[in-house]
């Protein structure tokens, strides 16, 4: 009996570490990199970005032309009474044509507009990018505790069992102090275990289904919930030494979603710029040939008419209040760019914070309560084939053994969790300042 507890509480405490899965891989299944690759490969939004991205680009090369020019045609002072065109010396047909001109620079400054429109796709893309990786790998993570803890139970189940049967047989021999409670007990733990195995078999194919919207060419057998090594992307010592300091805050200044913000300040302040060229005129240039039909009296000489004109903003109030407009928007868009910097301090600390937390519990249950509740366990059990101990007490143990694993593991997937975010917040804003 000695022999059967410590053999399974040897698997109790292996099935508890995350390496688990590692030799039962199947070969062509797909890692947490390889599913982040497929998803950003497949994702329908960046694909959206990018198109946006390109029309932006082309607008920016149409805006830098002139409007197209005004081609008129006349028949200019017909008599009524004959319709002859030659009949009067004023009659004529009249070919025109006029080419307005922008008003100022507006032309240069509209082009800008188009660009930084273009750049803002692109860095929309990065921030998708950087939020399909935080997805992907918290959803992941959820697969990994729910395949985890169906493990961890699947073979606590084998342990009830063997209780189970031992309890029977000690029963049905009268041998010891096992009471007929002792078995009804032993059959509601294994319900119960066979209860949280549904539930955590629900969880997985749940999992599934959710990473499945991401990669949609890939079966429930391809992905492999294994804990891929989570590693951080970023100093290490920040986790120690707080968020708050300035070269933290320069990095979350240059983070995706700061910098799609960034873009748009300067978009609002290019329409100021355009909203100040209404102020300037717009001169429009023509030119015109009239021609003359001779008769049998004369010859009549065809005419040419050059001039220009011009759309000056009298007054200018309209011109001011579009104007007012424009810097407000842009004094609103900066504004967004602090509530931006508060929230991801704010939520980085957070991570932070629940990275911290989770260590210090992690260590707790690894180095003191994983090993009492475990050194509980063999008492009781020892104390049972001693004939010194309830049936009850070594049930009762197991179950706080078995909770305590299932809690540790928790605690592992939480602080892989907590990594992730801060590898969000705070790794992802050095790819896009160097993409630039």
């Amino acid at each position: 009996m000695g022999f059967l507890r410590k053999n399974t509480l040897l698997i109790g405490i292996l099935c508890s570490s995350f390496n688990t899965l590692m030799d039962s891989t199947p070969v062509s299944a797909m890692s947490l990199d390889d599913f982040i690759e497929q998803a950003i490969a497949q994702d329908p939004v960046l694909q959206q970005l990018d198109n946006k991205h390109q029309g932006y680009r082309h607008q920016a090369d149409a805006a830098t032309y002139f409007n197209d020019p005004t081609l008129s045609l006349d028949v200019m002072n017909v008599p009524v009474e004959t319709g002859s065109l030659n009949q009067e010396a004023m009659t004529q047909l009249k070919v025109g044509v006029a080419q307005p001109l922008p008003r100022g620079d507006s032309l240069a400054i509209q082009s800008r507009i188009y660009t930084q429109q273009s750049d803002e796709q692109q860095r929309l893309r990065w921030l998708r990018q950087a939020e399909i990786q935080r997805i992907v790998s918290l959803i992941w993570l959820d697969g990994v505790l729910a395949q985890q803890t169906i493990e961890i139970v699947e073979k606590n189940q084998q342990l009830f069992e063997q209780l189970s049967d031992i309890a029977n047989a000690n029963y049905t021999s009268g041998f010891g102090a096992t009471k007929q409670d002792d078995l009804i007990r032993t059959q509601v733990e294994l319900l119960q275990l066979e209860d949280r195995l549904l539930m955590e078999s629900t969880a997985l194919a749940r999992t599934q289904s959710r990473l499945q919207e991401w990669v949609t060419e890939v079966n429930a057998h391809q992905i492999a919930f294994q804990l891929d090594t989570v590693e951080a992307l970023f100093p290490h010592q920040w986790i120690d030494t707080g968020l708050h300091q300035e070269v933290v805050f320069d990095v979350l200044r240059r983070h995706p979603k700061v910098r799609v913000i960034d873009k748009r300040v300067d978009i609002a302040e290019q329409r100021v710029a355009l909203a100040d060229q209404a102020f300037k005129p717009q001169w429009t240039l023509r030119g015109s040939y009239a021609l003359r039909n001779d008769n049998d009296m004369a010859s009549r000489s065809d005419f040419f008419s050059v001039g220009v004109s011009v759309d000056f903003p009298f007054g200018g109030d309209k011109q001011s209040a579009l104007r007012a407009a424009s810097v407000a928007n842009a004094e609103a868009v900066k504004t967004d760019v602090h509530l931006a910097m508060r929230q991801l301090l704010s939520e980085a600390e957070s991570a932070r914070q629940n990275y911290l937390k989770y260590s210090q519990r992690i260590a707790l249950y690894e180095t003191r309560l994983l090993k009492q509740v475990t050194e509980q366990a063999d008492s009781t059990m020892t104390a049972y084939t001693s004939d010194d101990g309830e049936f009850k007490e070594v049930v009762r143990a197991n179950v706080a053994e078995l909770n305590t694993q299932i809690t540790l593991l928790m605690l592992r997937i939480e602080q892989a969790k907590a990594l992730v975010n801060l590898n969000y917040f705070l790794s992802h804003a050095e790819t896009s300042s160097k993409s630039e």
